[in-house]
């Protein structure tokens, strides 16, 4: 009512009934958006659930590191609510998706996956990336994921660096 119209600044909520939907929308891309609200969210599962475009998310990283001591809501964490009220879980380009792996490994002509290392800083979309597509992982603790909490981790990767720069070091063959 008008409390809520004028804490928000005098605009008023729609119910979306006047939305009228671009014909050629085939895909709906969720990805880091810091512009990210309920408008965009409405007419996303709209065009998903009304017009049959395809979800798909670039990742599902629920943080995103802006700097050593600031870590802020990432993909994940924007498209969860769109996820749960769809109860359809997008299609993942990004990390962990093997897809990914495919188009990079076939561009670049990679057939042994002996001589691939993933190097991230976290586990549910770095480490599990590796171990969705059978490759060595390396986790860096300089990232959202601190030394404290790797007993809660559900993958475990095949390394584990304080740094990207402990990579100069000695990484057995």
């Amino acid at each position: 009512s008008s409390g809520i119209n004028a804490e928000y600044g005098g605009c008023c909520f729609t119910d979306f009934t006047d939305f009228v939907p671009e014909k050629n929308v085939k895909f709906v891309v969720g990805a880091f958006d810091p512009y990210f609200n309920y408008a965009k969210m409405a007419k996303a599962f709209i065009y998903i659930r009304e017009c049959g475009a395809q979800y798909i998310a670039t990742n599902l990283d629920l943080r995103f590191n802006v700097s050593k001591e600031r870590i802020i809501p990432g993909t994940g964490s924007v498209i969860a609510g769109l996820t749960e009220s769809l109860g359809v879980k997008p299609i993942v380009l990004g990390k962990p998706s093997p897809l990914m792996y495919e188009m990079i490994s076939s561009d670049h002509k990679i057939n042994d996956k002996s001589k691939v290392l993933m190097v991230g800083d976290n586990p549910l979309t770095d480490i599990q990336f590796a171990v969705n597509v059978g490759i060595d992982s390396a986790l860096v603790l300089s990232g959202i994921t601190p030394s404290d909490g790797l007993q809660d981790m559900n993958v475990k990767p095949t390394y584990i660096l304080e740094s990207v720069v402990d990579l100069m070091g000695d990484i057995p063959s």
